[in-house]
């Protein structure tokens, strides 16, 4: 798709994924889907000419006619392939708003207009099944352990983004905060692997982005001063432990000794819900209240959404508890119908049909 009007210029790119609509052009932004807040399609007809169809229809119709009429008919199949070369086509077009007030204006197909039009079409989910509220003089076990992380000195958090999800995959960009939030480190790290389409699109960390970033194993010495016999606390401690563990043996590098990882999803999860599904960040942020300016799937602003989140549980002890109970996560709607109807097949060009005229007349003569 191509940008060719509103508030980035008239050059650029846009991509379309499970993050909103990522915009590189006069400047870089990303929108979520919830901060999509119009979405409007058209349709343009216009008439083009076909280069190709004229040069094949005057090679083929003006050497049958020359042939047969000389000079006059070079400049009848000429006049006639001209005209015949003017075709219909149709471009669609897609405006869009942001809740910042940017606006833009897309050139598309009909897949990508239906893609962008569902960023729109968000709605609340239902709610799991609430948890009975517990007495506010009554701390859950997860509160208290909410409470200990805050509390503990030796306690820190950290966030990656990868290169993937398999076996293979490595670190791409590493974050590790204090309890206070104070950033203890945040890097690009250069990979051995390569950069996998599905998670670039999540985060948008491409090769380039870290092609003079440190390895780990340039990392392998600040690493082992932050995490060793510490406790680490993860959004998901299970994939963050495994990929940090194959990125270092990838490089020959062993993991800093004593450090254990503690999983604050799973935490949450009891917190919000008790014997609920595991939520997403992003959801628990909403859920909590927690906002934390920065660009999200990026490592250092999903450490300080961590915090707040763990700060969050420390306070109450459940989600029941909280004054952002009611608050729930928004959720695509079901895919809407087709913004664009299929338009109409185009027919054989006129100097086709003349040709095929012609030849059928030669032939009966």
């Amino acid at each position: 798709m191509r940008i060719i009007g509103g508030s980035f210029g008239t050059r650029g790119t846009i991509k379309i994924g499970s993050h909103g609509v990522r915009i590189k052009a006069s400047r870089e932004a990303l929108y979520p889907p919830g901060t999509v807040t119009r979405v409007s399609t058209r349709q343009e007809k216009e008439r083009r000419f076909g280069c190709l169809s004229f040069l094949v229809g005057l090679l083929l119709f003006g050497t049958l006619a020359t042939l047969l009429l000389g000079p006059l008919g070079l400049i009848s199949a000429l006049v006639l392939c001209i005209a015949g070369s003017f075709y219909g086509t149709t471009r669609y077009l897609v405006d869009m708003v942001f809740k910042d007030g940017a606006h833009l204006t897309l050139e598309t197909t009909r897949r990508q207009a239906d893609q962008l039009v569902q960023l729109q079409s968000v709605r609340s989910s239902p709610p799991d099944t609430p948890a009975p509220p517990l007495a506010s003089d009554e701390p859950s076990p997860e509160q208290q352990r909410a409470q200990e992380w805050l509390a503990d000195p030796e306690t820190v958090i950290l966030d990656t983004e990868t290169t993937g999800l398999s076996e293979n995959a490595q670190v791409l960009e590493l974050a590790i905060i204090d309890m206070q939030g104070n950033e203890l480190l945040n890097t690009l790290v250069r990979p051995s692997a390569p950069v996998g389409a599905k998670a670039r699109e999540i985060h948008g960390i491409t090769r380039e982005h870290v092609r003079d970033a440190p390895t780990v194993a340039d990392l392998a010495m600040h690493l082992r001063a932050i995490l060793q016999d510490r406790r680490v606390v993860t959004y998901n401690a299970e994939f963050d432990e495994r990929l940090l563990r194959q990125s270092l043996a990838a490089h020959d590098v062993e993991m800093p000794r004593g450090v254990t990882f503690e999983c604050a999803m799973r935490t949450y999860a009891e917190w919000y819900s008790p014997g609920g599904r595991w939520q997403k960040l992003g959801n628990a942020a909403r859920q909590t209240g927690t906002h934390v300016a920065g660009t999200p799937h990026r490592a250092m602003t999903d450490c300080q959404t961590t915090l707040g989140v763990i700060q969050a549980m420390a306070q109450w002890p459940s989600h029941q508890a909280s004054p952002h109970r009611n608050r729930q996560p928004a959720t695509p709607t079901q895919r809407p119908a087709a913004v664009f109807q299929e338009p109409p097949r185009e027919g054989w060009p006129t100097w086709a049909i003349v040709l095929v005229i012609v030849i059928g007349v030669i032939w009966l003569l």
